[in-house]
């Protein structure tokens, strides 16, 4: 995609998923265009693609929704990604990273996903970077470990894990989301300092350069 100022592209064969279930994906429709519909597995993989298609329509168009809401808040130099991260850098200075961890969880706990939180607050953190003057891998770093640590605190995870251990025990559905929320935030809280403190202790000591 080109705009005059402006210019996005995304690297399909860095998506893990596509080489493995998109190939698979590519050979089974393959292999269905051949096989009879009377037959067995043509009817057992015609009814399979029929549901899962179903099933992909309303996340797919949130899932484009979101990545092109993400290239817009990251693409240009006037993007809101760049103008958060450069305030921010210039107004904490090299303290920023003691909050790159905590900005990562952040974006997971809106976005829902470790990998979303990345892709939209990289190029905040790479900005923040740049204008406290700290090595750029190393506040990506913070930023995948809070990313990572975000996801006890999603409410789109706890439910997902709310509904997948609900299966085996029925009392964990009576449980509301709030109170799961709280019970994870300790440990949320405790892991992101912990993260935040050994990232401090590192560019104290000239571990970072």
């Amino acid at each position: 995609m080109t705009v005059p100022g402006v210019a996005w592209s995304y690297a399909l064969l860095y998506v893990p998923a596509l080489v493995p279930f998109g190939v698979a994906a590519v050979a089974a429709a393959a292999y269905a265009a051949v096989v009879p519909r009377s037959h067995p597995f043509g009817r057992t993989l015609t009814a399979a693609a029929v549901a899962v298609g179903g099933r992909l329509a309303k996340p797919a168009v949130a899932l484009v929704a979101a990545l092109i809401l993400a290239a817009a808040f990251r693409t240009g130099d006037a993007a809101p990604a760049a103008i958060l991260g450069g305030t921010g850098g210039r107004l904490l200075g090299r303290g920023w990273v003691a909050v790159a961890a905590a900005v990562g969880s952040v974006g997971t706990f809106f976005c829902g996903s470790t990998a979303l939180s990345n892709l939209t607050l990289a190029p905040v953190q790479a900005a923040a970077a740049a204008a406290a003057g700290v090595p750029l891998t190393h506040v990506l770093a913070l930023q995948a470990v809070g990313a990572a640590a975000g996801n006890s605190i999603s409410l789109a995870i706890l439910i997902n894990a709310k509904a997948v251990v609900g299966g085996l025990r029925p009392d964990v559905l009576a449980v509301p989301e709030g109170v799961l929320l709280r019970r994870s935030a300790g440990p949320w809280a405790a892991f992101v300092a912990l993260s935040s403190a050994a990232g401090c202790a590192l560019f104290l000591t000239s571990a970072w350069p």
